[in-house]
């Protein structure tokens, strides 16, 4: 893969993709929902600070 950034990423340095943007789409705005999507869609289970 070939990662370009806006910013300076220094080594060692965590880079997360993010599977979805909370204002694209209306289900996405409750956890649950969230978590059902990914699931459903990505077979994901999101154990990030937001959705946990």
């Amino acid at each position: 893969y070939t990662v370009r950034s806006v910013k300076e990423i220094k080594p060692g340095e965590e880079i997360t993709i993010s599977y979805m943007s909370p204002l694209q789409r209306e289900d996405f705005h409750s956890r649950e929902s969230r978590r059902r999507v990914l699931k459903e869609e990505f077979d994901f289970l999101c154990e990030c600070t937001i959705c946990t």
